[in-house]
């Protein structure tokens, strides 16, 4: 009996140092790893009227100008298009055909600092794994961070073999606010050209919500909802790769 317990009181105590250990590991990563800032453009108030988390988009989610990718990228997003056009067009419910890539495609964003603001910005969008590790070269002045998905992307193959893209307002699912017609799909993936498309990225952020207390909630709601111009957000490298908030500033201060 008494091996018995003695046998669960070791379990017990194994698992015990094991949430410790994670704890400590987690606030060294708090506290040790660099930190970048990137702008926000806009939250969600549903969620965040719910137990008053502030989850986030950032500008660099997109729009982006295609001439931001580079040549390789430029081709190999040519090449997907020539090769299986009919496969990435899918019909949804309301009559659109998205071109759907495939996620975790191979595509990473590369950001950079604004000399200016300080905030990390869109440098190009690559096909080749940049391998930066801006935790062990925080000084580098370059990130990457892996594209999950590119879209929103609605291509239409109209009856007179004429493609369309149209891209929808923000938040109005079913509403076309610019509609872009061309011959080949293959131009609106080209850099320069008169039909040049503006594709939103999405990338695999693991948390990107903020919680803030009910003071300083109903003050963010009351006071920024309307001016995210002020608002950014500050961000560091998990060890795992992934990217995790660490602060929520307006004006460059933490708020």
């Amino acid at each position: 009996m008494k091996i018995r317990i003695f046998i669960i009181a070791l379990i017990l105590a194994a698992q015990v140092f094991g949430i410790f250990c994670v704890s400590l590991a987690r606030e060294r990563e708090w506290n040790n790893n660099p930190t970048f800032r990137l702008k926000c453009v806009s939250y969600d108030p549903r969620d965040f009227l719910r137990g008053h988390y502030l989850p986030l988009r950032f500008e660099i989610e997109g729009p982006v100008p295609f001439s931001k990718f580079d040549a390789a990228a430029q081709q190999k997003l040519r090449d997907e298009l020539a090769d299986d056009i009919d496969d990435l067009l899918k019909l949804d419910e309301d009559g659109f055909q998205h071109a759907i890539f495939p996620e975790n495609w191979g595509f990473w964003a590369i950001l950079t600092p604004n000399k200016t603001t300080g905030l990390w910005e869109i440098e190009r969008v690559t096909a080749e794994d940049p391998k930066i590790d801006f935790n062990a070269n925080p000084h580098s002045g370059k990130i990457a961070l892996k594209v999950r998905r590119i879209s929103p992307l609605i291509l239409n193959k109209t009856s007179n073999q004429h493609y369309a893209v149209i891209h929808l307002s923000e938040g109005q699912e079913n509403t076309p606010s610019d509609v872009k017609t061309a011959r080949n799909p293959e131009d609106f993936f080209t850099a320069g050209s008169p039909f040049e498309i503006r594709p939103t990225l999405e990338f695999a952020f693991i948390e990107r919500r903020f919680y803030l207390s009910e003071e300083k909630a109903a003050r963010f709601d009351r006071e920024f909802q309307n001016d995210m111009n002020r608002v950014s957000a500050e961000l560091f490298f998990r060890a795992d790769g992934s990217v995790t908030p660490k602060r929520l500033l307006i004006d460059g201060e933490p708020f």
